[in-house]
């Protein structure tokens, strides 16, 4: 295949794919978020609903390849010179510069948070999704900020790019319209950034020790919902997490430490 055409399709599924899935996927990420204003029940009922499904794997695959895919070649077109081959002359230089400063540091975030979240928190904490969120926060107050610089880039990332979306793609042709769609980007991503700020100080305000609950509560609030989990097939984590039949170590040790204190 020439490599013109090559280039041509690779542009375009690397648009696509900053859009849907993870595009959509941000949006969704935020606004599961900002439901922890509403309280622990309301967040962690988000959280379990996202992670106690079966089709869970499948549905990180469809999300983070395609994730994978964007932040690799944008990498490549950002150190690259000779893989821009095409003059944008559409698109202001600031944007432009910006969107490849964005695509860094959204992409630090993502690894950083992937692993202070996903992959940080224990299955016994993830029940409690809120309670550990706001331990961390709490704990480590600059996480706010970094969380803020993350879903700004983040936001602007994705507005400016549906605005560059558009114009590959034919779908804003005139001067006027490619104006008009760029300034509902930048409306959009004061929304999202407002609402990133909003969610993550849902976690904060309380100290560490008053947001942690203690075992023998949290046992005695939920222990018919304990025994019925214990039935289900993923109840391997009662082992794991070392569980005994009164709650006792429910929470890592740290938790009964703070609520000893």
């Amino acid at each position: 295949m020439d490599k013109d055409v090559t280039y041509y399709w690779i542009r375009r599924l690397h648009s696509l794919t900053g859009l849907v899935p993870t595009g959509l996927f941000l949006l969704q990420h935020i606004y599961g978020n900002v439901l922890s204003q509403w309280g622990a029940e309301h967040f962690n009922e988000h959280v379990h609903f996202l992670i106690y499904q079966p089709l869970l794997y499948a549905l990180e695959a469809a999300i983070f390849v395609p994730l994978a895919f964007h932040m690799i070649f944008g990498l490549l077109y950002t150190f690259n010179s000779k893989m821009n081959p095409i003059s944008y002359r559409y698109q202001k230089n600031w944007t432009y510069t910006l969107q490849r400063v964005t695509g860094i540091v959204v992409g630090v975030f993502i690894i950083l948070h992937l692993a202070g979240t996903r992959f940080a928190f224990s299955d016994a904490e993830k029940h409690f999704m809120h309670e550990a969120m706001s331990n961390s926060v709490a704990t480590q107050p600059w996480l706010i900020g970094v969380y803020i610089v993350g879903v700004a880039a983040a936001a602007f990332h994705l507005c400016n790019g549906i605005w560059s979306f558009c114009i590959m793609w034919g779908i804003t042709i005139t001067r006027k319209s490619q104006d008009l769609v760029f300034k509902g980007m930048m409306g959009l991503m004061v929304l999202l950034i407002v609402g990133g700020a909003f969610a993550i100080l849902g976690f904060s305000g309380v100290k560490a020790e008053n947001r942690i609950i203690p075992s023998n509560k949290v046992w005695e609030a939920h222990k018919e919902t304990f025994k019925e989990m214990a039935k289900a097939p993923t109840s391997a984590w009662y082992l794991e997490n070392g569980i005994t039949e009164d709650g006792k170590d429910f929470l890592p040790a740290e938790a009964d430490d703070a609520n000893k204190g």
